[in-house]
């Protein structure tokens, strides 16, 4: 609604990113789907590393799938992620993700993160199973 949007309107001036990846707290669910989601791995509130569907760091905080780019610049660094891609990531599909934490792990761009008050996250079977157990319980 409109407050998230001027709250973060007021984040992107405050903070000047390239890159914004927005962030939800798991549910009990997706904090036991290991290897499922992204996790965004926080250090008093800024985004010091993300992992792509790893086993849980722990992290309470999942990537929400979507996110804010301020311009075509981000991909100037693509080649050499294809490289560092080929030498480190096997046996999955790579991710927008993969990009963001490649870029943020060697500091190449301003990578940023945004809290969601309000977001419900479905993108499994088993997360689309406990959305209707719940909406079913609280009607």
């Amino acid at each position: 609604g409109g407050i998230q949007k001027n709250r973060f309107n007021r984040f992107l001036r405050q903070k000047n990113p390239d890159i914004v990846v927005f962030g939800y707290k798991f549910s009990n669910l997706q904090k036991n789907l290991s290897k499922s989601h992204t996790e965004l791995i926080l250090k008093k509130n800024s985004l010091v590393k993300i992992n792509v569907k790893k086993n849980s760091s722990n992290s309470k905080i999942g990537h929400a799938g979507f996110f804010w780019v301020k311009n075509q610049e981000i991909f100037r660094y693509f080649n050499d992620f294809k490289i560092f891609v080929k030498k480190n990531i096997k046996n999955r599909e790579i991710l927008v993700d993969d990009y963001f934490s490649f870029l943020l792990r060697f500091n190449l761009m301003k990578v940023k993160y945004f809290h969601l008050d309000y977001y419900i996250h479905i993108g499994s079977p088993s997360e689309y199973n406990e959305f209707n157990y719940w909406d079913k319980y609280f009607k």
